[in-house]
């Protein structure tokens, strides 16, 4: 520090390295980096500091399970301290990312993975027994009992590939088999073929734990023919029931019973002490916000499960969805869509709800009551479940039906009203 003349003086002669000035400005040093330390520190402690409520708890990516996660969410309502909720997030959240991985594993039809036998090492296996453990068993033998009762398929994975590669192109109506006479013939074929009741076998040993898929001469020539590498053996639409129903049974043994999951086909599992989950029937998609039309909600109770399926978006430039006019026939595509030859369905939305936990069965029957043609098969197929409860949109239409009206409520103000099942 330089001294000048001034402050030699006033010091007799020796260096003053603390004027007023400096003092002040010493001062005022110490106040600002205190104030930051104090806005800093309560900043990090509001990040930190959890208030009781709902949280979602988000799973992390992991490059050796790809996707695992993707479509999903889970909301959580903790209740305690902020340290005790903090404590129980992060074992809530380990939890959660760890089942999540362990069932997607175990449900990839396509890609196989160290020390696991999963569905693509049965579609691998070329007929021969793999010995899957008891938690595959159990989905399998679940899947299969809703295949033999016609409710859905679980080796229609070929057509399941091709359907969702016209879904999701980049021009649908180029390749959209109604106006693709290519697509249409080698759909055609696949269906001829595996009508056939030996096209894929699913044989499963309960005392041993194996299951086998065989397939018939005329499937592997059809195969071979187009060169297909998509395997048969495929969950489908039913993937994410047994994902969310197994994952959320992992949560509620280990004590977490206040929360729900859902994913973005459609899907919800309430947890068993969780109340006021409302569940939407969509009508459709506002013209001019882009944003989701609600026609009715219900309020699920805890243990719950639901699958709300539709037949067109529910915000602009959804995938997935679209329609086409072809020989005076309305033609909806949607995700999960079984048969392209479908004409105008009798129901554009629709919400099937259980009480038992059985997401899958709530699945099966919101996709064959979207796929109806008939009126009377809607009410067939509704009237048929005794431990299932409905809401309806029919095409056109916006009056809900429902099996309990007293339970739903309809989005009046955009002119909707519910009126019974008949």
């Amino acid at each position: 520090m330089k001294k000048t003349t001034s402050q030699t003086a006033a010091s007799g002669g020796e260096e003053r390295f603390f004027t007023p000035k400096t003092i002040v400005r010493f001062i005022a040093f110490i106040v600002a980096v205190g104030a930051a330390v104090f806005f800093i520190t309560y900043a990090v402690q509001q990040m930190v500091h959890k208030e009781p409520g709902w949280y979602t708890i988000a799973a992390d990516p992991d490059p050796t399970v790809p996707h695992y996660a993707d479509g999903l969410t889970f909301r959580y309502d903790f209740t305690g301290n902020s340290n005790e909720i903090g404590l129980q997030m992060k074992e809530l959240k380990d939890l959660y990312e760890s089942t999540l991985k362990h069932y997607a594993m175990l449900l990839d039809p396509r890609n196989a993975y160290e020390g696991i036998n999963n569905l693509a090492a049965v579609n691998a296996a070329n007929g021969q027994p793999v010995s899957v453990g008891d938690e595959l068993f159990a989905v399998l033998a679940d899947a299969d009992r809703l295949a033999k009762d016609g409710a859905c398929s679980i080796t229609n994975g070929l057509f399941a590939a091709l359907r969702d590669r016209i879904l999701y192109a980049q021009d649908v109506t180029d390749t959209d088999p109604a106006n693709l006479p290519e697509y249409a013939a080698m759909l055609a074929e696949l269906a001829a073929v595996t009508a056939q009741k030996d096209a894929a076998v699913l044989t499963l040993d309960e005392s041993k734990k194996t299951a086998s898929l065989t397939l018939s001469a005329a499937l592997r020539d059809y195969i071979k023919t187009y060169e297909l590498t998509d395997p048969v053996l495929d969950l489908d639409y039913l993937r994410d029931a047994y994902l969310l129903q197994y994952t959320a049974c992992a949560l509620q043994e280990r004590g977490f019973t206040t929360g729900y999951l859902e994913s973005d086909s459609g899907l919800t599992v309430v947890l068993s002490q969780t109340e006021g989950v409302d569940v939407c029937l969509y009508g459709g998609c506002d013209a001019n916000t882009g944003d989701p039309l609600v026609a009715a909600t219900c309020t699920a109770k805890g243990g719950s499960v639901s699958a709300a399926v539709r037949s067109f978006p529910i915000f602009a430039g959804e995938y997935g969805y679209y329609a086409l006019q072809k020989n005076g026939k309305a033609l909806p595509r949607y995700p999960y869509l079984t048969d392209f030859n479908t004409g105008a369905a009798v129901l554009c939305s629709a919400v099937v709800q259980r009480n038992d936990g059985d997401l899958p069965a709530a699945v099966c029957l919101a996709y064959r009551l979207l796929a109806a043609e008939q009126r009377n098969d809607v009410q067939t197929l509704a009237a048929a479940d005794k431990k299932a409860q409905v809401m309806l949109l029919p095409t056109g239409s916006r009056t809900v039906l429902a099996t309990v009206p007293a339970a739903v409520t309809a989005s009046e103000e955009q002119g909707y009203s519910v009126q019974p099942l008949a």
